[in-house]
């Protein structure tokens, strides 16, 4: 989805006064009191800095101050002082890269000071905020802490942000997930005086995985116009039929007018893979819409266009409107030959600035150059955004490919000091370890990831079949095809799940798994043949 923000103002939307009741709970954050007078921290002088601050430039006068006390804070109440500082910051920020990179820090030092002063409920809130505030993806360490909240935490004035914050970490937006989070009873009850009793109901049913109760519960909405079906749109969009929101979407347009609902009803569509119905209506909107709909409708019909020329239309009238959209710059330069892709990108008024951009020259580059200048450019980028993971997860590969497995070394060390978490880096360790032959140690480093990259229990599945624990192997390719959401990569994995039972003489189950595999992808040419060679063998 290109809307990254719609499934969080879905969400919004359906739990309606929490906004009310987050909106609070930042100003708690905003308001926290300094309940301990921080000895020798000069954070007077600090603020004077502050408000001299033009917002514009990099604070580093600020930024040594405040990281010199944070390596001396000796308690929560000087911790509380420090964080209403970073976060001034952050607000402070005159540009989105600046404040990128001031939320992002105090997302990192709340994150560490809650760590290192857990019995405060007032620093959880803090890195609550932080978490919300953060315009990325939370890393795998910050979903472990959500995941393991202690319910004594969880209160009236967290509740809201929580919930807020549990739905863009994705662990609250189905039932699957949000069972498994121990203290979600606890934090349903905190949030129910605060709800309207059948939105709370409707919440309450849908996250236990009760859709039917949740649709009753929402038709008792009726009685205020449009909050009912609203409700249950949004409803059948996160916990049902995509494809039936879209017409309900359609209904609301057809009795209110609102364009906001044809392009939920869009949404709608993509998600129930109609492209087409998708795309059409994003074409009757275009000439009706303004603001940032248009350069996302824009984005959207570049993307999903079937030929370059409509492509190249779609991303030259989007960049015509917003010249510094960072995703358009790097779409449309993908339409260009090599080198003239790499001159436009770095003509662009922002190329200093985005690492991604950055990226990209050198990544269209490597046919022309040898590897020695790619690596040193690389290395280049990393120093300059060293906390970028995008730029780790695609210099891990390159240097992986390219066997240079030093440099490969360096680069993961440097990660792990940056705080960088990517599954795909503790690939490339393990693999590392692997082709020197220590599979024991390659094993334990695979066997401690616990979250949901299917190439990891798939590694771990071939160390297991190299030291003949085929039994084990099939255990882990199939995990490994449950995560996966790819019927090609699926496909292959249970062609491997067939060949270890070959091996095992489990011939029936060897069939049966390699026609899933063909089932899931009819053009596996490998699996076909495998199938052949098993049934020739048997007559």
């Amino acid at each position: 989805m290109n809307r990254l923000n719609r499934s969080f103002v879905r969400f919004m939307l359906i739990l309606g006064s929490l906004l009310v009741l987050a909106a609070l709970c930042t100003l708690i954050v905003k308001k926290l009191p300094t309940q301990v007078k921080p000895q020798g921290k000069d954070f007077q002088s600090i603020d004077s800095e502050l408000v001299s601050w033009d917002g514009l430039s990099e604070p580093k006068a600020i930024l040594q101050h405040l990281d010199e006390i944070q390596r001396s804070v000796i308690n929560s109440g000087e911790a509380l002082s420090l964080l209403k500082r970073y976060r001034t910051l952050a607000e402070g920020a005159r540009t989105e890269v600046l404040k990128s990179q001031l939320t992002d820090l105090y997302n990192y030092v709340s994150t560490g000071l809650y760590k290192k002063f857990p019995e405060r409920p007032e620093l959880f809130t803090v890195v609550l905020d932080s978490f919300l505030q953060v315009p990325r993806l939370l890393t795998d360490s910050e979903l472990e802490l959500l995941k393991h909240i202690e319910p004594r935490f969880i209160n009236a004035e967290n509740a809201a942000l929580l919930m807020l914050v549990l739905h863009k970490a994705r662990l609250a937006d189905n039932p699957e997930r949000f069972s498994k989070l121990t203290y979600g009873p606890v934090l349903l009850k905190e949030l129910q005086p605060y709800v309207p009793l059948p939105a709370y109901e409707v919440l309450a049913f849908a996250l236990s995985g009760n859709l039917q109760g949740a649709l009753a519960e929402g038709n008792k909405l009726n009685g205020i116009p449009g909050k009912g079906p609203l409700i249950l749109a949004n409803l059948l969009y996160d916990f049902g039929s995509p494809e039936e929101a879209a017409r309900l979407f359609h209904s609301l347009y057809e009795s209110e007018g609102r364009l906001s609902y044809k392009l939920q009803e869009a949404d709608s569509y993509l998600k129930a893979g109609k492209v087409q119905s998708a795309r059409s209506i994003w074409e009757s909107l275009y000439g009706d819409l303004s603001g940032s709909d248009v350069g996302l409708v824009l984005y959207n019909l570049g993307s999903m266009a079937e030929t370059a020329s409509d492509r190249r239309a779609y991303f030259t009238r989007l960049l015509d409107m917003e010249r510094m959209h960072e995703y358009a710059i790097l779409q449309y330069s993908r339409l260009l030959p090599a080198m003239d892709a790499i001159s436009y990108l770095k003509q662009s008024p922002i190329f200093e600035q985005h690492a991604l951009l950055q990226l990209e020259t050198i990544r269209r580059q490597e046919v022309e150059q040898s590897t020695g200048p790619m690596v040193a450019s690389l290395w280049f980028l990393l120093n300059r955004f060293p906390r970028d993971e995008r730029l780790y997860h695609w210099a891990a590969w390159y240097l992986y490919r390219i066997g240079n497995t030093e440099e490969l070394g360096r680069l993961l060390t440097m990660a792990q000091e940056n705080h960088i978490e990517n599954p795909a880096l503790l690939l490339y360790k393990a693999l590392i370890v692997m082709e020197q032959g220590r599979l024991s140690e390659a094993e334990a480093l695979l066997a401690s990831y616990t979250k949901t990259a299917w190439y990891i229990p798939a590694n771990l599945a071939k160390i297991y079949e190299r030291t003949y624990r085929i039994t084990k192997a099939i255990e882990f390719y199939q995990l490994a095809a449950s995560l996966a959401h790819n019927s090609l990569v699926e496909s292959r994995l249970y062609e491997q799940v067939a060949n270890c039972y070959v091996i095992l003489g489990r011939e029936s189950d060897a069939r049966r798994s390699y026609e899933y595999a063909l089932q899931l992808n009819p053009d596996n040419i490998t699996a076909a043949f495998a199938l052949q060679k098993l049934e020739r063998n048997q007559k």
